[in-house]
Order: structure tokens, then sequence, then C-alpha cells
């Protein structure tokens, strides 16, 4: 797994805010966050696409998706910390949220309807069906049964 953005890309959200001299956000917390915001981006997409990703436009997109997710979680923080509370409103509204509308539109609907917006180049993983519903046809009984006092 790669990570999908850097300390740079997240930084340029919080424009002419300084995030160098904060105790609480520093360079290895922002690194650990973007490695789990690009675990978490693999896992939501991993279903549906193959991975690793290797278009250039599609890592252009997931960069921007984790530089959102990132973001959020310091703005959160700092203004939780009220640390430079007043400059983070500059920062977009919820990026969080922006975030993951963007995977949404990347992934089938729950009604199994194509992505209204796939990813570029990406490999699509095809799904089988038919096995999960022969599965779920031979399962139609209880799963569990009583023996007397055990289950």
């Amino acid at each position: 797994m790669s990570s999908y953005t850097t300390v740079e890309n997240v930084r340029a959200l919080f424009r002419g805010i300084d995030l160098g001299n904060n105790t609480v956000i520093n360079e290895p917390k922002i690194e650990s966050w973007i490695a789990k915001q690009s675990s978490y981006i693999d896992s939501r997409l991993g279903g549906y696409y193959l991975l690793p990703f290797g278009n250039a436009a599609t890592l252009e997109v997931l960069d921007l998706i984790a530089s959102y997710k990132v973001a959020h979680m310091i703005k959160t923080v700092l203004e939780m910390t009220t640390q430079i509370a007043d400059n983070v409103q500059m920062v977009q509204g919820n990026l969080d949220k922006k975030a993951e509308e963007m995977l949404d539109r990347m992934l089938p609907s729950k009604d199994g309807t194509k992505p209204i917006g796939p990813l570029i180049g990406a490999e699509v993983i095809v799904v089988s069906t038919s096995a999960f519903n022969r599965m779920s046809l031979q399962q139609r009984g209880s799963s569990f049964t009583k023996n007397g006092n055990n289950w």
C-alpha cells in the first residue's frame, strides 16, 4: 500500500496557516494520518477496483481525497485544542464529507447500478453473484440448532 498524498499537499489546504510550530500537529502525526487514510481508501475501493492503482489520473483524484480526509482530521484537532482556531475557519467546511461523497461516486450504488464517477484508468474487478446466491439459498434454514441445553 502506498500513501496517496504528502504532508506538503495536506498543508497546502491550510492557506497561510503555519502548522510547523504546532505542538499537537507535527509531521510524523500527519504522515501517520496519511497512511491510515490511504489504507481506508484502499479498503473502500478495493472490493470494486483492482489494487494498487497505477494510472496518474486516478492517483491525482485519490491524492485529493486523502488530502481532504487528513486536513479534516487536522482541522478537528486544531479546533478542539483551540490552537489557531480563528484561522482554521479559512479551511473549507466538512472536508471529510466531501471526500466520502467522492468515494461514494466511484463505487456502485447499493442497488447494483454502476458508479456515477468511476475512476478513469482503474481496472474493475468482476464480481460474480451466482456463488453468493447459491450459498444464500443453501443456508435458508436455521444456522443454529439447540440440543438440550447446548446450542
